[in-house]
């Protein structure tokens, strides 16, 4: 069940979520009724965190600078740098999405919503007021890391690495052993 608390003079709505699985359909309809129209809804970190958790197909949007989101974001997150300006037609329009960032601002869940969203939530409190689990970028490694790393390792002594690469036993790390890293991490072997 969703209640409304409508403040005519000011103009704003506060909706509470009284039960989890409320659609924004309902929430715009409850608003609709009582004379309001909806962009988007603003969820505090707890809504938020019952919204990811009962809602598998839910989008998680965050628009953190590359850096910021590697520190820790909401581990089914997706990072769109910046805003969502440039990248807003990667997601579809009818999809369930809620904007993260580190200062909660709602700039981008303005966008979508101008732009035709019909189901897009906010977080104003931000990433800061996040308790739960996240995660960050130290497994995200694309393939220009992975060769700047095995030009590192190449010729070094096995002994400072590991005998665990030293796949030819020579006591160093050579080109079998960066074909070895690399068909382990494709999942050739």
């Amino acid at each position: 069940m969703v209640s409304v608390i409508t403040n005519v003079s000011t103009h704003t709505a506060d909706v509470v979520f009284e039960d989890t699985t409320a659609t924004i359909g309902g929430i715009k309809d409850t608003l609709k009724q009582s004379g309001y129209s909806v962009s988007y809804v603003s969820l505090s970190p707890a809504e938020a965190k019952n919204m990811i958790d009962n809602s598998p197909e839910l989008i998680i949007a965050d628009v953190g600078e590359r850096s910021v989101f590697c520190s820790g974001h909401i581990p089914s997150a997706v990072n769109y740098p910046g805003d969502l300006t440039e990248r807003y037609t990667e997601l579809t329009s009818d999809s369930d999405i809620l904007v993260v960032s580190a200062d909660g601002s709602a700039t981008d869940a303005d966008f979508l919503a101008s732009a035709g969203f019909t189901s897009v939530y906010n977080m104003p409190e931000g990433m800061s007021a996040w308790d739960w689990e996240t995660a960050d970028c130290c497994h995200d490694m694309g393939l220009e890391d992975v060769i700047l790393a095995l030009q590192i390792i190449a010729d070094t002594p096995a002994g400072n690495i590991g005998s665990l690469f030293d796949v030819n036993e020579d006591g160093r790390i050579g080109l079998a052993e960066v074909i070895c890293i690399l068909k382990a991490m494709a999942g050739l072997k």
